[in-house]
């Protein structure tokens, strides 16, 4: 019985109980939540449940939660998957709005309560919340307790082995012929019995279901004592015959529960057959099963070569198989060629003075439905024509194939065994009986299933059950990074993760990944600009999108620049910073050594008295830039006398010839020379022309790699005199160079050779050198090398503001 109860907002929430058919409301204006208890019994009453709703009114913007289609499948002891649909409208006006629930339909539930809770929003943003309790209760099917071998004549001694179909079932046994309860003796090893007895046993699950008693009874003899063939049954008075054929394709004799042929064993069937017209085709004798299917052959017969007279036939099985006779076995001729004109028939035994058993064994027969004669017997004589041999008491084994696991699609599952069998199963977690579906094709499984499944052989050995979970998961694998991409100063170590079990294969070249690419196992090391690109691939198969993150990894520390440089200006002047890539830039108009803490550059610079300016930058990803300095003298025009020489160093010694193979000679400025931030616009050197060299001499700023940074004039080199003579070289009208650190003041020729050069003047008297160490001579081959005690012959000059 289901209650319903109006949740109220309180700190405990309640349960709530609902009848089928409801629809659980609540109001957004604040969230109320309501718990509703679904108890999960038998699949019949899951049905009655489906498509049901709980009405309770709420406010303006209410919503209808409606629950349906709740379906459980794979029940065992430890819980079911479960499904479910949630529906949800707002004031009917948003009749379609998707609910999200955690856990999601077709999860599976332990046995007890799960909280399911759902949330929905719409269109205005209006929101609710409702959950519900599904209750997954232990299975209640009984344990079914077999024993093996089964009942019957022994000749000696038998060990009779008892097993449930269930683990943990306790088993209870009798050997007097008494019901077995709890008190009775507890089965723990094979039962060794070695005369005649009712064995009667019963087994318990671990969550006390009970199962049925079953009774096997032993018939235990010497060999000496036993004199073969044992006649079971014998009712041989001729009365009249009864066609078979494809419309009454079986005639039987039926054992029923209360049969004294139950549990005794035959190996010969005999029957008195004849055919009728001329019918052709196979029928088979032997054991059959309710729906028709042979349970045990005992042979065939071709119905073209029967006799036009009714005749004895006699069936017996090969070897020294017997056969044990079940409760519901059908014992008889199958036949479905023919038509009443041309068929199979049988003869029966329809004399009251002699019936065999009463109504407890009799003739059945099939047309389409089974058709009973309780008084009447078929004509049949069944034998035991030799001791227990090798009596069939081994189940068969069946296997599925594919077996359980996650797929991304459907399945086609075959169960087969491993001797002829038939085979029942189920599909919704409960435990199969021979009244389950009997296996005849093979099985589609398209959803979340579990399949158990058992067979039967011909010796009514029963199988274990065997179970199989198959889940279908069509979702793929949703993989993400971390960090995710972006610009870093340092190199980083990505982490990639899936939100299930899954392979993630990724590349780092910018290519598409695939199952062949690496597979990721550990943080991948990216130290330099990289495309990192990524998938996985689940247990099911399902593959993921690729995924793409690009790094770029920054470790270069941004160039700031200063305009105007440095140098000596009539008045104030404005000085714009900048920087070669986005950066913050700190600065100090003090002299002092600027830091992350000082001014942070936002706005040009008013300069109005003699000022030393350091500065450097730093950029997104905490790259720091060397700090810079420019030295501002601010005078008034009428204090400065124009030229101002920068550089005068002119006691000629020796010259160095420039060519080819030495192409640069040059001055060099370090950052501690004190020509940092000073302004030229001319340079003199002291120059000739030695052999017959040709080409243009080039005069004014180089880089290390020796490009040309300011160029302040050129020369032919076939021009220049023999004898050292000075040229001077000079920026066009109204420029002027700020002399920074790094640079090279000299002269480029790339013509020419050793005999044919351009020779530049040196001057190495140590009486006048140009500030020490820190202003030098270099000259270039196949790299730069430094003269720090000479310079070169050179005057450098600013000759106007």
């Amino acid at each position: 019985m289901f209650l319903l109860e109006k949740c109220k907002r309180t700190t405990v929430m309640p349960r709530v109980y609902p009848e089928p058919n409801s629809i659980i409301r609540e109001n957004s204006s604040s969230i109320l939540t309501t718990l509703l208890l679904i108890s999960i019994g038998v699949v019949a009453s899951l049905s009655a449940l489906a498509g049901g709703a709980l009405n309770a009114s709420a406010g303006s913007n209410s919503f209808d939660f409606t629950i349906s289609n709740i379906q459980k499948t794979g029940l065992n002891s430890t819980g079911a998957f479960t499904s479910f649909v949630v529906s949800v409208a707002n004031n009917g006006t948003q009749p379609n709005l998707t609910p999200v629930c955690n856990p999601r339909s077709g999860t599976f539930f332990p046995v007890g309560d799960s909280i399911i809770t759902c949330y929905a929003i719409d269109s205005s943003n209006n929101n609710s919340t409702v959950a519900f309790v599904i209750n997954v209760p232990g299975p209640t099917s009984p344990p079914v307790v077999t024993a093996s071998p089964a009942g019957g004549t022994y000749a000696g001694d038998v060990t009779v082995t008892l097993s449930a179909n269930k683990p943990s079932t306790t088993i209870y046994y009798t050997t007097d012929g008494t019901n077995p309860t709890t008190s009775s003796t507890l089965y723990a090893a094979p039962i060794a019995i070695n005369s005649n007895t009712t064995l009667k046993f019963v087994g318990i699950d671990s969550i006390g279901n009970v199962g049925s008693v079953s009774t096997q009874l032993y018939t235990i003899t010497s060999g000496s004592q036993i004199t073969y063939p044992l006649t079971q049954m014998s009712d041989t008075t001729a009365t009249f015959g009864l066609s078979t054929f494809s419309g009454r394709q079986i005639h039987a004799e039926f054992v029923s529960s209360t049969s004294q042929l139950v549990g005794k064993q035959i190996d010969s069937i005999n029957m008195r057959i004849k055919k009728a017209g001329a019918p052709t085709g196979t029928a088979i004798i032997g054991i059959f099963n309710p729906d028709l299917t042979v349970k045990k052959q005992f042979g065939t017969v071709s119905a073209a070569t029967l006799p036009t007279v009714y005749t004895d036939f006699t069936f017996v099985l090969s070897g020294n198989e017997l056969y044990s006779m079940q409760s519901g076995d059908r014992i008889g001729i199958k036949f479905t060629g023919g038509d009443a004109s041309n068929s199979v028939a049988i003869m029966t035994d329809n004399n009251a003075a002699d019936p065999f058993d009463g109504a407890n064994t009799y003739h059945q027969y099939y047309t389409t439905s089974w058709q009973s004669f309780t008084s009447y017997d078929l004509y049949m004589i069944l034998k035991q024509t030799h001791g227990q041999g090798s009596v069939d008491t081994v189940p068969p084994t069946v296997t599925a194939n594919p077996q359980g696991g996650t797929y991304a699609s459907s399945r086609s599952v075959t169960i087969s065994a491993n001797e002829p069998a038939t085979i029942y199963y189920t599909t919704n977690g409960s435990t199969p009986t021979t009244a389950s579906s009997v296996y005849g094709a093979p099985l589609t499984i398209s959803s979340t299933t579990t399949l158990k499944y058992i067979g039967k052989d011909s010796a009514g050995n029963i199988s274990p059950v065997s179970t199989e979970n198959y889940v279908i998961d069509t979702i793929p694998p949703v993989v993400t990074a971390s960090p995710p991409g972006g610009t870093y100063g340092t190199e980083q170590f990505v982490s990639l993760s899936a939100n299930e079990l899954a392979t993630i294969y990724y590349t780092m070249d910018g290519s598409t990944p695939t199952t062949s690419s690496v597979s990721y196992t550990v943080p991948i090391q990216i130290s330099n600009a990289t495309v990192l690109k990524f998938m996985a691939k689940d247990s099911a198969g399902n593959i993921s999108p690729v995924s793409t993150e690009n790094y770029v990894i920054d470790t270069i520390p941004p160039v700031v620049t200063a305009s105007p440089s440095g140098g000596t200006y009539a008045g104030s002047i404005t000085v714009t910073l900048s920087a070669n890539e986005p950066a913050t830039i700190y600065y100090t108009t003090n002299g002092s050594t600027p830091t992350t803490a000082s001014s942070v550059y936002g706005a040009p610079l008013t300069i109005s008295g003699n000022t030393t300016l350091k500065y450097f930058g730093r950029d997104s990803v905490g790259n720091t830039g060397t700090v810079a300095m420019q030295t501002y003298t601010i005078t008034s025009g009428s204090q400065i006398t124009y030229p101002l020489t920068q550089m005068s160093d002119t006691t000629a010694t020796f010259g160095l010839s420039t060519f080819s193979g030495r192409q640069i000679h040059a001055e060099f400025v370090s950052s501690t020379s004190q020509l940092v931030g000073k302004q030229i616009d001319q340079i003199t050197l002291k120059l000739r022309k030695a052999g017959a060299p040709t080409g243009t001499a080039i005069i004014g700023i180089f880089n290390p790699d020796l490009t040309v940074k300011k160029q302040f004039g050129t020369v032919s080199a076939s021009t220049l005199a023999t004898a050292y003579t000075d040229y001077t070289f000079s920026l066009s009208s109204g420029e002027l160079y700020t002399l920074q650190s790094g640079d090279r003041i000299g002269i480029k020729f790339t013509g020419g050779d050793t005999a044919n050069s351009i020779a530049i003047m040196t001057d190495q008297s140590s009486l006048d050198p140009f500030d020490g160490a820190n202003t030098y001579h270099q000259y270039y081959t196949t790299s730069w090398q430094s003269f720090t005690s000479y310079d070169l012959y050179m005057i450098l000059k600013q000759t106007h503001n």
